[in-house]
């Protein structure tokens, strides 16, 4: 059985692109391995799945995500075959939005604040 399930957070904004005139959305998650060791997996999602991620899903958003892990062959820019393993994701879960910066108060909104 070919199974993966991976919780990480995106490492980049998800990146939408055509193949055999499909969308397909890559990206990679970042999961943390060890204390001090992260493991960046590649991540593709088809159609409607991947549109659905690509719409909702941030760089440092935490995700959760189940899938089969793929290993494919490809041409590089030199012609060099190379492999890549990735996992095509099946099913996912946005667990927690990235943390937004507090804003910072400034003069202008101490000016316009009215107590109740």
């Amino acid at each position: 059985m070919n199974r993966i399930v991976l919780i990480g957070r995106l490492s980049s904004e998800p990146e939408v692109r055509q193949a055999n005139g499909k969308n397909v959305t890559m990206f990679n998650l970042a999961v943390d391995r060890y204390k001090d060791a992260t493991d960046f997996i590649p991540c593709v999602a088809w159609e409607k799945r991947g549109d659905t991620i690509a719409q909702y899903c941030h760089k440092g958003d935490r995700l959760a995500v189940g899938g089969r892990l793929q290993i494919r062959q490809y041409k590089d820019r030199n012609g060099e075959t190379r492999s890549i393993a990735e996992v095509v994701i099946e099913d996912f879960d946005l667990i927690q939005p990235k943390r937004e910066e507090p804003k910072q108060t400034t003069s202008e909104d101490l000016d316009t604040f009215v107590p109740f």
